[in-house]
């Protein structure tokens, strides 16, 4: 990957196979240059990751070294920014309604089966579709 690419740059680097002897050589991180790494594993997991040769290759490469050890907490933090993200799209979704109710005489309404919709192979991407 280094070879293919001199310009690999990253802010944040997700630390590979959950920190393991193998994974962030030193050469990768001195060209990646993260200025956070993080991984995560659960504590005194079976497998000893993060591996202490890991911790110290990344701990003299990376500004700030952070560790995900808690797995329900972090499902926890994913789910509080996905339901932000939820709740910033409803509120367009009802600011752009009101907009539209307030200053259009007419308004027209389909009613799609969203359901049949999907069952039509091209048109599998209606279902990402909010």
């Amino acid at each position: 990957m280094i070879e293919l690419n001199n310009n690999l740059k990253a802010d944040i680097l997700q630390l590979g196979h959950h920190g393991s002897n193998t994974s962030s050589a030193v050469e990768f991180l001195k060209t990646v240059k993260p200025s956070v790494a993080i991984y995560s594993a659960d504590k005194n997991n079976s497998y000893g990751h993060p591996h202490p040769n890991t911790i110290q290759r990344v701990k003299k490469q990376v500004k700030k070294y952070i560790v995900f050890r808690n797995w329900n907490k972090q499902r926890i933090k994913v789910a509080r920014i996905h339901e932000r993200i939820t709740n910033a799209r409803t509120d367009y979704l009802q600011k752009i309604s009101t907009y539209i109710i307030k200053n259009h005489d007419i308004i027209g309404i389909e009613d799609l089966q969203v359901s049949n919709m999907l069952k039509n192979n091209k048109l599998k991407a209606i279902s990402e579709v909010s």
